[in-house]
C-alpha cells in the first residue's frame, strides 16, 4: 500500500512536471510570436515611412520640373515677343506692318529717296520696300536692310525682284576698280552696271 501511494504520488509530480514544462513552452512561443509581431508591425512602419519619404521627394522634384519648365517657356515667350516687333509703315497702298528694324531703315531713307510706294514680302519673312525714286530697300533676319539702286534695281526687280535666282543683296552696290561700273554682290549671283569700250553701259548678272 505504501509502495502504491509513492507511485500515485510520483505518477502525480511527474504530471505536474509535465504540465508545467508543457505551460512554459507554451509561454515561450506566445513570447516568440508577439516578438515576431512586433518586428513585423516595425518593419512595416519603417517600409511605410520609406515609401512616403520617397513620393515626397518625386513630388518636390517633379514640381522643381514643373517650376523649370514654366521658366523656360516664359524665357522663350519673351523672345518671340521681342523678336516679333512691328512697326506700321505708310505706302501709296495704305499702312503695312514691318519689322521694326526694317521700319527704322525706311525712316531713314525717305528723307533721301521720298516716300514709300508699295512694301512686298516674300518668303521666309523677306521684304521689298519700293520708293518714289525707283531705288529699292530689301530686308532679311540674316542680312537686314540692304539698298538696291539705280540699273542694278532695275535689272534685279526684271529678273523677278524678291523670286530672283541671284536672291537679295549681301551689301550695298560697290564701284569698280576702274571708275566705269558697279556691282552688287548678292546671296546666289553678283548683278553688274559696267560700263565697255564703248562707252555704253550694260548690266550683267553672273550667278
Amino acid at each position: 500500500m505504501q509502495k502504491m501511494t509513492r507511485r500515485i504520488a510520483g505518477g502525480f509530480a511527474a504530471a505536474t512536471l509535465s504540465v508545467a514544462l508543457v505551460a512554459c513552452s507554451d509561454a515561450e512561443d506566445a513570447a516568440n510570436d508577439a516578438k515576431d509581431s512586433a518586428g513585423s508591425v516595425a518593419a512595416d512602419a519603417t517600409d511605410a515611412a520609406g515609401s512616403a519619404a520617397a513620393d515626397a521627394t518625386s513630388k518636390d522634384d517633379a514640381d522643381d520640373a514643373d517650376d523649370s519648365e514654366g521658366a523656360e517657356a516664359s524665357d522663350s515667350d519673351d523672345a518671340d515677343d521681342k523678336g516679333g516687333d512691328t512697326k506700321s509703315i505708310a505706302t501709296a497702298n495704305g499702312d503695312v506692318d514691318v519689322p521694326a528694324d526694317f521700319a527704322s531703315a525706311i525712316e531713314e531713307k525717305k528723307a533721301e529717296w521720298g516716300d514709300v510706294k508699295s512694301i512686298e514680302q516674300g518668303d521666309d519673312d523677306e521684304f521689298l520696300a519700293s520708293f518714289d525714286n525707283g531705288n529699292l530697300l530689301t530686308f532679311d533676319d540674316d542680312e537686314g536692310a540692304q539698298p538696291i539702286v539705280g540699273k542694278i534695281a532695275e535689272t534685279w526687280k526684271e529678273q523677278g525682284g524678291l523670286d530672283a535666282e541671284v536672291g537679295l543683296p549681301k551689301a550695298a552696290e560697290e564701284a569698280v576698280s576702274e571708275g566705269n561700273g558697279w556691282t552688287q554682290q548678292f546671296d546666289d549671283g553678283v548683278i553688274s552696271w559696267i560700263q565697255d569700250e564703248s562707252g555704253k553701259f550694260t548690266s550683267s548678272v553672273e550667278k
